[in-house]
């Protein structure tokens, strides 16, 4: 539960001037900051905690933030033993903060949140955050006019959490009917929107209303955006401890957990996430196998994961022939534009496990009665999907020109998925890299088909040796010819279309994406608009995965 960013610091100094509580109160924001995932932020706010410490070393609010702080940075740290260093080199500052002042509700506040957050099997702090959490309780109802009554509930909140951590599930039980008890009549319940009123969480809505804002705030988190999933995976998990017997919330707050690990920078959080979440929604299936919401959120999140790695797409099919079948039994449970997605879907399925015509014969159904965007999106498929007609009998020593359009036009269908345009293209640029091994362009295009070549592999060294191989390539080619647009809009797309967790190749597209750009800004007539406008759209989309987000104007990406 986020700590809210209206608390004031308490003023313990007087004498000491306003300079200090100044820096406080930045600190302050910034530690807010840095609890909602800005990494940087956190490193700012250590810094100007260590500023205020030297000014006024007995300041104890200080003291708890600072241990806060270095919890919140051992966070962010990817080795292991530092990680756990600096959480108990953090936890020592807030004990003794507590130690030297336990009325202070902040500070206490500040350690409860601090212990409910650690994994208790290494940290084996939750017992402490039973006792901040009740003592905060304590105080709202003693003295509830001196705290936001948002707060209470979060109190309540974290220590139910706290309690269901320690396997204390009467006690958690009994806390949660507090809440719904303390809560049920609240006028935040009406007129909520996805984000709450106020400062109310909108979990406080009749199940009804919430079960509607899941959905919404579910299809936000599908978008990828990082803050989007964080949003939602607070959502959820306040959602399925306030109604442990909505299976719902649990498939939710599992698909979330894995956008997250799609974000991951390395790649054991990836797997991990991907099959803590990948159980728990097969779970949540045996519990209420005729739930469609559930139904959906499986088929999506298997489609989702690589195939080459967990195989799901199998078990996408099965839902998604679960819910044609559903449809066929009770049409009303569907408006036309789902069962068409559905279909859609389920057609990409087929494909993907090399059963084309079962995937054509859904198309045809598709392309015959759907709507427009269904049609086009169909029809992209089938153009996608048709065995190209190249152009034969063209000589590299006569018809140079014709020769690099041709193989331009196949390694552009195989950008778009055609694996037979694929092949064909990688056949082209290896006779043309053969034939002129100076040129950049051949050697370029070249790397980018042997990479597309590598996309459908059922080997894992297969696809990342020609992916490596075919990046090498192209950067090769481009330090020949470092100002050929061409070449940084291959190398560009191919690092932004790799798994970042894997590669690491999502800067270098950024630079690439703001090379083009500068580029068609200073020349229009390079290439056309379209692409442009795409260029600019995933330059963004790449500088939010990595966490630096751009700005398009300046063309300067800025740490969190």
């Amino acid at each position: 539960m986020k700590l809210k960013s209206f608390i004031k610091p308490k003023n313990t100094t007087a004498a000491a001037g306003p300079s200090w509580q100044e820096l406080l109160q930045q600190a302050v924001q910034l530690h807010q900051k840095g609890i909602e995932g800005d990494r940087s932020a956190v490193q700012q706010a250590l810094s100007l905690f260590e500023q205020v410490r030297t000014v006024v070393p007995e300041d104890n609010l200080t003291l708890a933030y600072y241990g806060s702080a270095l919890c919140l940075l051992g966070r962010d740290l990817e080795d292991n033993v530092q990680r756990s260093a600096k959480v108990i080199q953090g936890l020592k500052y807030l004990d003794q903060a507590v130690r030297n002042e336990p009325d202070q509700w902040v500070i206490r506040m500040l350690r409860g949140h601090v212990c409910v957050n650690l994994p208790e099997t290494y940290f084996h702090q939750n017992a402490k955050a039973v006792s901040d959490f009740q003592y905060l309780i304590t105080c709202y109802e003693r003295y509830p006019e001196d705290i936001p009554k948002e707060l209470y509930f979060q109190f309540l909140y974290n220590l139910c959490i706290a309690y269901h951590n320690l396997g204390q599930t009467e006690a958690a039980a009994a806390i949660r009917g507090k809440m719904q008890d303390e809560f049920k009549d609240s006028p935040w319940q009406s007129g909520a929107t996805s984000k709450g009123v106020g400062n109310m969480p909108v979990v406080l809505q009749p199940l009804p209303i919430l079960l509607e804002t899941a959905e919404k705030i579910h299809q936000r988190a599908l978008s990828g955006e990082k803050h989007n999933i964080q949003q939602a995976l607070e959502f959820f998990s306040q959602a399925r401890l306030l109604h442990p017997d909505q299976v719902v919330f649990e498939a939710y707050h599992a698909d979330c957990l894995s956008l997250q690990g799609r974000n991951a920078s390395n790649t054991g959080e990836m797997f991990a996430n991907a099959i803590k979440a990948t159980k728990t929604i097969d779970a949540a299936i045996l519990k209420e196998p005729d739930n469609i919401q559930i139904r959906f959120i499986r088929a999506q999140q298997s489609m989702r994961l690589p195939e080459m790695f967990f195989a799901r797409t199998a078990t996408a099919v099965i839902d998604w022939e679960y819910l044609v079948e559903r449809y066929r039994q009770e049409p009303q449970l569907f408006k036309k534009e789902q069962i068409e997605e559905i279909h859609y879907q389920l057609s990409l399925c087929y494909r993907r496990l090399g059963l084309n015509e079962e995937a054509e014969a859904l198309w045809r159904e598709l392309i015959a009665d759907s709507s427009p965007e269904i049609q086009q999106r169909v029809a992209r498929q089938l153009q996608i999907n048709e065995a190209p007609k190249p152009l034969t009998g063209l000589s590299l020593v006569t018809q140079r020109t014709q020769f690099y359009e041709e193989a331009k036009r196949l390694h552009n269908l195989g950008v778009a998925g055609n694996v037979v345009a694929t092949g064909l293209a990688l056949e082209m640029w290896e006779q043309a890299h053969t034939f002129d091994p100076a040129d950049p362009v051949a050697q370029g295009y070249y790397g980018s088909s042997l990479a597309l070549s590598g996309r459908g592999s059922n080997q894992v060294n297969d696809m990342f040796g020609k992916a490596i191989r075919g990046l090498k390539l192209i950067s090769e080619a481009l330090e020949r010819d470092p100002k050929n647009w061409e070449l940084h809009l291959l190398r560009g797309y191919l690092g932004y279309s790799l798994p970042e967790v894997f590669f690491h190749t999502t800067q270098q597209a950024i630079e690439d994406f703001l090379f083009l750009k500068k580029m068609y800004e200073n020349d229009p007539s390079l290439f056309p608009p379209e692409l442009y406008n795409r260029i600019v759209g995933d330059l963004q989309c790449a500088a939010r995965r990595v966490g630096r987000p751009l700005d398009c104007e300046t063309n300067q990406g800025r740490e969190g």
